[in-house]
């Protein structure tokens, strides 16, 4: 190493995606080398550098005295900076399998609002498409692993499909007693939503499938015609008025032609008791 210190990271291995070099204090011109197919992201101050294939110094625009100036500073031991560098693989690709377990969905259909328990699996292509971003999760860490990636990229995942899930059933008229029978357009729905998504982790998530659906105890559709005697009395003291308002607001939130057609049959039977 000559006056001015080399900042690269040669020692690549297969499943080591992102490294950060353990020299963080550097002098002025330090020069950073970058590999082919990597990128070297810099912090220097807390903004971001992005350094592609080649070499080039951290800092820039610096005239001939300060240069000489900065190497007499480094024979010193003086007039270094803060900066952490992490060299990131660029062709990165790997498929994965994803996971969400104990998905709740709550049937409100029902009086006593049935709460459905199921999970969902499948699999998913990960890429790193700006490395920038992909960073920006990991910064901090000594390194990253394929495993870790992975890890964190199905995680995110799963929890995009935890927090959409529902308004997807409900919003597209799902009978959620027949769920298998929507899984291609059940798929194609939660891929547009973390398509959407993705981008601020700076991957690329191509390939997303659905592949198990797991119904967790009894998926029984509930007899919807077993109103308890207090429900049936509750309603028969409402005015006519109320009973309107009441089954109008009700029939609202109904989601299938198949919950309509059920909740119709049960409230011409109550109006008959």
């Amino acid at each position: 190493m000559g006056i001015f210190p080399i900042i690269q990271h040669q020692d690549r291995h297969p499943d080591l995606i992102m490294f950060r070099h353990p020299i963080d204090r550097v002098p002025s011109h330090t020069e950073i080398r970058v590999g082919a197919n990597q990128e070297a992201i810099t912090y220097e101050g807390g903004t971001a550098c992005l350094h592609t294939y080649g070499t080039e110094p951290i800092l820039h625009g610096m005239d001939i005295d300060a240069f000489l100036l900065d190497a007499i500073s480094v024979l010193k031991n003086e007039g270094t900076f803060d900066c952490e560098s992490y060299f990131v693989e660029t062709t990165y690709v790997d498929d994965a399998e994803w996971g969400v377990d104990d998905i709740v969905y709550n049937h409100i259909c029902h009086p006593s609002s049935v709460p459905y328990h199921f999970g969902l699996s499948g699999t998913v292509r990960i890429e790193i498409e700006d490395t920038s971003k992909s960073i920006s999760f990991f910064r901090g860490q000594k390194y990253m692993t394929r495993w870790m990636l992975n890890e964190a990229s199905t995680l995110f995942i799963a929890e995009t499909i935890r927090a959409n899930i529902a308004q997807i059933i409900k919003g597209n008229h799902f009978d959620i007693y027949y769920i298998e029978d929507y899984l291609p357009k059940l798929t194609n729905l939660l891929r547009e939503i973390i398509e959407v998504t993705e981008n601020r982790l700076g991957l690329r998530f191509s390939n997303f499938s659905i592949k198990h659906i797991q119904k967790v105890s009894d998926w029984s559709r509930p007899p919807m015609d077993n109103f308890s005697p207090d429900i049936v009395g509750m309603f028969h003291g409402l005015t006519p008025s109320e009973k309107k308002t009441f089954l109008e607001q009700f029939s609202q939130i109904l989601t299938t032609t198949e919950d309509i057609r059920i909740f119709k049959e049960v409230t011409e039977q109550i109006e008959r008791r």
